[in-house]
């Protein structure tokens, strides 16, 4: 028993001295600042297997595994926190989270409040959740630990922010937690339409057909009177919020740019879905971006 305690507390401090460890995060950086660029042609192609794309991914190499999606998809997007909140507390030159500067305080917040209702609270309010395939869970789960640790330990890092004596670098600092706090609300309203219509359409569903257990509908209010995608909108705005509050963070910024890589090709796949599966699909309505794309 002795033996086992001494190799886990071994295991432990070995990952804490690598986690803590320069190099590490210069590498990770490295493979983090390569994502956009991988992703864009990659989502492009292939119509990630979650959603309203559910089971439509197929291939020799994969096997067709799929999870309960409100699990899969709490689990994949909890990591991200867990690891933030860890290379903050691992890499801050401060003991204790408690102690960390108001610029950390304030990146940290924002982090763990976008993921806590992206994790917790949408599996929770959503009617249902589609089965999600192994691959998407697998490669959702890593993009957030590399995510997580990447930004976690550039906050713990710069906890000297809060000393830059330019005021105008304090106040865009606070006008990117504006930005970030627009986004985030437009991303809950935006969901609600969506949990709404859904919840409304099941039970017409199954009154009609008891077997069937989802449809989709035509959106309407807020953002959809412009774009088909209003909750990929707002999480562009959420994180464009957070890289200007983060300046001059260069994982947020990398951030930003995987996340449009990710979100406008499928806001395109879904625009484009939509037009073809109702033909009185708003003409004037675009993808992503309103009046643009």
């Amino acid at each position: 028993m002795s033996n086992l305690s001494t190799l886990l507390t071994e295991a432990v401090n070995q990952t804490i001295y690598y986690w803590r460890l320069p190099e590490t995060y210069d590498i990770l950086l490295l493979i983090y600042k390569s994502l956009p660029a991988i992703m864009t042609p990659l989502v492009c192609i292939v119509n990630a297997p979650y959603g309203r794309f559910s089971g439509q991914f197929s291939s020799p190499l994969s096997l067709k595994v799929t999870f309960s999606g409100r699990w899969s998809w709490c689990l994949m997007e909890a990591v991200s926190p867990a690891v933030f909140l860890t290379s903050v507390w691992l890499c801050s030159p401060s003991p204790s989270l408690l102690n960390l500067s108001m610029s950390q305080m304030v990146l940290t917040s924002l982090w763990v409040v976008h993921y806590v209702n992206r994790s917790i609270v949408y599996s929770w309010r959503a009617p249902s959740i589609a089965p999600i395939h192994l691959l998407v869970s697998v490669s959702a789960a890593c993009f957030n630990i590399l995510n997580g640790y990447v930004n976690g330990v550039w906050v713990a890092r710069h906890h000297d922010l809060d000393l830059n004596p330019n005021l105008t670098m304090t106040v865009w600092r606070w006008v990117g937690v504006g930005i970030f706090a627009t986004g985030f609300g437009l991303n809950l309203y935006h969901d609600s339409i969506l949990f709404d219509l859904r919840k409304s359409k099941k039970k017409e569903s199954k009154d009609s057909n008891p077997e069937k257990t989802h449809d989709y509908s035509i959106p309407f209010g807020g953002l959809y009177r412009y774009v088909s995608c209003p909750n990929y909108l707002s999480e562009l705005i959420e994180w464009t919020g957070f890289m200007i509050a983060a300046w001059p963070s260069t994982p947020a910024m990398v951030f930003v740019l995987s996340t449009a890589a990710n979100l406008i090709p499928r806001a395109w796949r879904t625009h484009a879905w939509y037009k073809h599966q109702f033909p009185d699909y708003p003409a004037d309505r675009k993808a992503v971006i309103p009046f643009v794309l």
